[in-house]
């Protein structure tokens, strides 16, 4: 299809339709100027996390409510995701979120029901008839934070606030100016005269000091009581408003603030949306200077909306993180800017920017380099080969052998390289005016003498780091594993390998992590160090692994398998699980110790799939901050009974400690998913309450309609026979899911049990023994026990088990699986 050139702030364009598809036409001045689908780390969304986004453009003469439109990642299926009530102004860029959450609350951030795939498919803005394309794109691979979208040209622009305007600043001491400081009629000839920007670096040859023409450092910290909070108003006249359309705050800030124009706030960063402002209120960012020093370019269409033809005020409260920081800075310019984007010129940009204008872009991006030789292992060494499909006189190969990413500075390729050892190669081709292309990774692992004849009936596993230090149980270690499985019985590594991925790696567990054969959390990553679902072992996919070996409590590696198998066996979900023996060499490549010989050995693991939400594991509804009313508020949500974690602190309901799983503590703390803390903080009271009532053993008024009591029975059965000394106290998972009683389970967690070397496990004739759990005096279990109707349950259901499922025969039968 053939693009025109459009004039979007003032034109509107006809595009032909394309046969066999929806109508394509030109649209009244919407396109789609710029998307992201592979968003490692440029922007974070209102979750704290990095999803996918599309930038929408209106070039109009007048605001459009986006209500009925739709967007889309197949033009197949144009009423994907429908916009609810969103007016987007004259020249406003307007982000929406492409992350699967299928939020559209009007007045929050937007979030689509899908998310864009970075291996390349199409997007689509529709409108509200269904049918008609207003703008498209069919695009293919993207490279890790780099945008594509529409050139843009720069008609004009006019900085008619620039750095250094006149301003006044007021560092308060308490709340007595209340909400009328930023009023336009408000009298400041008290406050301090200025210049913009206004801040303070202590440091030498900073990279702020170009920035700050009033230094506030001493008005800021020269007291008793440091202050985060400092005042700006920076006045100005405008005679026409026709010649300031497309109005931007160009800002550099340091570390927060919020801004009015004439008393309406119009933009806030580094303070919380629900919190209201006060004088001593702080940032809760806190930003590197060379963050700072990149100007943000913010537009919002109640800037133009609020102007007036007179005097106008700029009025900004800057925040500093805490009142000892060493700098801060406030430098605001309001810039008018007339531009068009051009239907015909699709860019990648090197620097996106979301929320606003396109920055100068390249013609597209580099090839994808072809290796000679997939990963492998080998005994011979042999030459790898690399070029790309369509080499030019001045592209070239840059490589690595050490893990990272190449860049221009990378060693060139210049000859086919001699394998010779094991080593990662990473390559990535470069071109002038292009992006560099993706990074295409192939490991070889060259094999010793020792293991020609080196074999198992499991599969066989081998975790290669190349260096990089030790592994910890703070940061990720990157290793690439491959893993062989059985053929005709018997895996060996001299057989092609049936997978292999990049992986971060750290240590696990609390009482397990100073093992010295370690016990792995195993993230897997794509080329990017992104997380990417992988199966492992003919388990479903998932980005998250456990290599588990509690080589101090159970030698065997038998508990938790039998554990699970019991709990699988009679219709409870266990996490699955497969044995492998895992190879592990630490030596870079450059080390004649990289080759893998038996000396590498390390043993026999459990590979376990994590507790998580999944249609194949724990399946239960997944929230999104849109469910915040019933039936959706009530479920799903995944909860523990466990030690907690620093960064994700437990709440308190129903007399215990509680964590957050899903949704994360992070996500369910968010302002606006309020209502999904309090309904579950309140079920759960609700339920506390019921337990310790008078009625309790009512099944209508008491606690019985709260829980699931049969998985709760299977769930202290399986505990009780294993005499799991952790039980219920520690690796408690539970979940309740929508419209749905709280369900005990999955079982987790049963290295000191069965009779392990930790001791309290080792008397089958009592219910505790030396600090272990008291199975039937532990918190509400204690009160269920003494419920009749629960206990006469719980034996026979115990009995029903030892008959059928848990019988002797039976229980053999699932130890030697």
């Amino acid at each position: 299809m053939k693009h025109q050139k459009a004039l979007f702030a003032f034109l509107v364009l006809s595009l032909l339709p394309l046969a066999g598809s929806p109508k394509v036409q030109a649209q009244s001045g919407l396109v789609i100027s710029e998307f992201m689908a592979n968003n490692v780390a440029t922007i974070k969304d209102d979750f704290g996390q990095f999803p996918d986004w599309i930038e929408i453009y209106n070039g109009s003469a007048a605001t459009v409510n986006l209500e009925g439109y739709y967007l889309t990642d197949n033009l197949g299926l144009p009423t994907q995701w429908r916009f609810p009530a969103t007016n987007i102004f004259v020249g406003q860029h307007l982000l929406v979120w492409a992350s699967g959450r299928d939020r559209k609350v009007p007045g929050l951030p937007l979030h689509t029901n899908f998310k864009l795939s970075n291996n390349g498919e199409q997007v689509g803005l529709v409108k509200p008839d269904g049918t008609t394309v207003v703008h498209s794109y069919t695009f293919g691979l993207q490279l890790p934070d780099r945008s594509f979208g529409l050139g843009v040209n720069v008609l004009s622009s006019t900085n008619f606030l620039p750095l250094g305007a006149a301003a006044r600043y007021y560092v308060p001491t308490n709340n007595a100016l209340s909400n009328k400081w930023w009023q336009i009629g408000f009298d400041d000839s008290a406050w301090i005269a200025a210049q913009t920007g206004v801040g303070f670096d202590r440091a030498a040859n900073s990279l702020l000091t170009p920035f700050i023409k009033s230094d506030s450092g001493l008005a800021m910290t020269n007291s008793t009581t440091k202050r985060t909070s400092l005042f700006i108003r920076v006045p100005f006249n405008i005679s026409d408003l026709g010649q300031v359309p497309n109005v931007n705050m160009d800002i550099r800030w340091d570390d927060g603030f919020i801004a009015y124009i004439n008393g309406v706030e119009f933009s806030r960063k580094g303070f919380s949306a629900a919190s209201s402002p006060s004088s001593s209120s702080a940032a809760n960012l806190n930003r590197t200077n060379d963050q700072v020093v990149i100007p943000d370019s913010l537009f919002s269409g109640l800037i133009s909306q609020n102007l007036r033809v007179g005097p106008n005020v700029l009025a900004i409260q800057g925040m500093n993180n805490t009142g000892a920081n060493a700098d801060f800075l406030i430098a605001p310019e309001l810039v008018s800017r007339a531009i068009e984007y051009n239907l015909s010129d699709e860019r990648y940009f090197a620097n996106p920017t979301p929320s606003s204008a396109n920055a100068s872009g390249f013609a597209g991006q580099a090839d994808e380099v072809v290796f000679s030789t997939n990963s492998t292992t080998f005994l011979n060494n042999f030459e790898l080969t690399l070029n790309v499909p369509t080499a030019t006189p001045l592209g070239e190969i840059r490589y690595t052998i050490d893990g990272k990413a190449p860049a221009t500075n990378s060693p060139l390729y210049a000859s086919p390289l001699k394998i010779t050892n094991s080593v990662p190669i990473r390559a990535r081709a470069f071109e002038p005016g292009f992006l560099p292309g993706p990074v295409h990774s192939e490991t070889y692992i060259k094999l010793g003498p020792t293991m020609v004849n080196a074999s198992s009936d499991v599969p066989l596993i081998l975790v290669h780091s190349f260096g990089g230090g030790s592994f910890s149980q703070d940061t990720l270690k990157s290793a690439v594993i491959f893993i062989h499985n059985p053929v005709h019985g018997r895996a060996s590594f001299t057989n092609a390998p049936d997978q292999i991925f990049r992986a971060g790696l750290k240590i696990r567990g609390s009482s397990t992590a100073g093992n010295p054969k370690y016990n792995w959390a195993v993230h897997c990553w794509d080329e990017d160090n992104a997380p990417t679902n992988i199966p492992i072992l003919g388990m479903p996919a998932d980005n998250e692994w456990v290599f588990h070996a509690p080589f101090g409590f159970d030698p065997s590696l038998f508990h938790n398998p039998l554990a699970s198998d019991m709990s699988n066996e009679i219709g409870r979900y266990a996490s699955r699980y497969r044995f492998a023996e895992v190879y592990l060499n630490e030596n870079l490549a450059t080390s004649t110790n990289a080759t893998v010989s038996t000396k590498n050995y390390f043993g026999v693991y459990n590979i376990i799939e994590r507790i998580t939400v999944d249609p194949q594991r724990v399946n239960i509804a997944k929230l999104t901050d849109a469910d915040v009313n019933p039936p959706e508020v009530t479920g799903g949500y995944l909860m523990s009974i466990d030690r907690p974690v620093a960064s994700d602190p437990p709440f308190s309901a129903g007399g215990q400690s509680i964590n957050y799983l899903e949704p994360k503590y992070a996500e369910i703390t968010l302002p606006q998913r309020d209502p999904q803390e309090q309904y579950l903080t309140k079920y759960l009271n609700s339920f506390g309450a019921a337990l310790s009532s008078k009625s309790w053993t009512n099944p209508v008024t008491g606690y019985l309609p709260f829980i699931d009591r049969g998985a709760w029975i299977d769930h202290i059965i399986i505990n009780v026979i294993s005499f799991n000394v952790d039980a219920l106290r520690l690796s408690a998972y539970f979940y309740k899911d929508r419209n749905g009683p709280i369900v005990f389970g999955p079982i987790w967690d049963f290295d000191r049990a069965f009779g392990s070397t930790d001791g309290r496990d080792a008397n089958p004739l009592v219910w505790s023994d030396g600090g272990g759990t008291d199975f039937f005096n532990y918190p509400w279990w204690d009160r269920m026990f003494a419920d009749p109707a629960f206990f006469q349950a719980f034996i026979d259901r115990y009995q029903e088990l030892r008959e059928g499922l848990y019988s002797t025969p039976n229980f053999f039968a699932l130890m030697d699986r």
